[in-house]
């Protein structure tokens, strides 16, 4: 895609700091009292009619699931109080009302703000002056000064997106082919029980279909320039790649969420959304995650003239 040898106003970034003091969702008590009503209910009935002493196992499953219920109605008043005072204090502080507005969004004991409902609130906001891109950074994330900063453009390949969950792969590929060996008695014994490996089976096949879908079958990368990022899809014995190309311009909202601060970052995603595109770039697993992260920004905050970039190919 040739992209115009033009600079460009920097984006506006919005930054809505996380809700404090985040408690266990009441819904996890809701399904729990659930589970010991119907077996207080079971334990009561078996009991009346058996005459057994399985009645006091039902009272004890009532008792239990009145104190979950109570626990989860005392965490759902105490998030609705500290959700009221998280606005109170950044109303006092005099936040961005597109922030107030998203942060209204984010509950504690919940998921931060959806992406549909970042878009619907930028959309029903003043348009920056000058039009520009908007990042939105949901949780404690620093801003770098970057400036009219050039560079050539950066291609992250889809062993590096995938990162060090790549590891499990092998792992898991040599515990199925012994545990199989076994199975079939090529190997004598059972010293491979698949069940008490499930996260690194688990981890493994689910990064190695991942790393055979995007590098094998629809090849994927993410390439990177000033004011500019892309994500190349190639199809299976196909040459020219798809592009989903996201320039740091009117129409572009980039949203960061994690931490990012002091040095130090935590579960980092970046969603990128332009009209009814919408890609998610896992930064947080990323081989070399703090150069990517960097050059990541280096790309959404520059202001220096986007190269050309070819429609064909990765370069060129």
């Amino acid at each position: 895609m040739q992209q115009t040898g033009t600079t460009r106003p920097p984006p506006e970034v919005v930054r809505v700091p996380p809700p404090e003091g985040v408690s266990l969702s009441p819904d996890v008590t809701a399904v729990f009292s659930v589970i010991l009503l119907v077996a207080g209910l079971v334990g009561v009935c078996l009991g009346l009619a058996l005459k057994l002493w399985v009645i006091w196992l039902g009272v004890a499953a009532f008792a239990a699931c009145a104190i979950l219920f109570a626990w989860g109605r005392h965490i759902k008043v105490r998030n609705v109080e500290r959700h009221r005072a998280y606005l109170a204090r950044l109303h006092e502080r005099g936040v961005d009302p597109i922030a107030y507005d998203l942060a209204a969004r984010w509950k504690p004991g919940g998921k931060a703000v959806p992406n549909d409902d970042v878009k619907a609130i930028l959309a029903s906001s003043p348009t920056p002056n000058p039009p520009s891109a908007r990042i939105v950074c949901l949780g404690k994330i620093d801003v770098p000064e970057v400036g009219e900063l050039f560079f050539e453009p950066e291609i992250i390949t889809p062993t590096r997106a995938i990162g060090w969950q790549l590891v499990f792969a092998p792992i898991a590929a040599v515990m199925i082919f012994v545990w199989l060996m076994q199975v079939f008695g090529v190997i004598p014994g059972r010293g491979i029980n698949p069940g008490s490996f499930g996260y690194i089976l688990m981890m493994g096949v689910g990064a190695g279909a991942m790393w055979l879908w995007r590098t094998v079958l629809r090849p994927t990368y993410i390439r990177m320039a000033p004011g500019v990022i892309q994500i190349l899809e190639f199809r299976y014995r196909r040459g020219k790649p798809t592009i989903r190309s996201y320039p740091l311009d009117t129409g572009t909202i980039a949203v960061l969420r994690g931490k990012a601060t002091g040095g130090k970052t935590s579960g980092l995603k970046l969603a990128l959304l332009r009209e009814d595109q919408q890609d998610t770039v896992e930064l947080w697993r990323m081989q070399k995650r703090d150069k990517a992260i960097e050059r990541t920004w280096q790309a959404l905050l520059s202001t220096a003239p986007t190269p050309p970039l070819s429609d064909e190919g990765l370069v060129g």
